[in-house]
């Protein structure tokens, strides 16, 4: 029988083996990974649409009815110099 077993593949040991040359093959793989990247590409869109969306946004203080209010005024001020705007809808919020 040997007294040594079979050798296998120890990288850990083999790193602290070779201290100069693990340190440059981090450098390069460092390097490497820095060119990659900055060779990515970037999208403003995604490639693919969302089928639904739920936005929450919170504004102490405010109503639902209030920005409703406010969006169908700004509507109407809008379209207050046109010929057919004759009336007038404001929404009012409960305080």
């Amino acid at each position: 029988m040997d007294a040594n077993p079979p050798s296998r593949l120890n990288i850990s040991r083999w790193a602290l083996e070779h201290p100069s040359l693990t340190r440059y093959l981090m450098v390069v793989l460092m390097l490497l990974g820095f060119a990659a990247y900055f060779q990515l590409g970037q999208d403003e869109d995604p490639p693919f649409t969302f089928r639904a969306m739920v936005v929450q946004a919170v504004w102490p203080g405010a109503w639902v009815a209030a920005m409703i209010g406010a969006e169908v005024e700004m509507k109407n001020t809008a379209t207050a110099s046109s010929p057919s705007a004759g009336r007038r809808a404001v929404v009012t919020a409960p305080r």
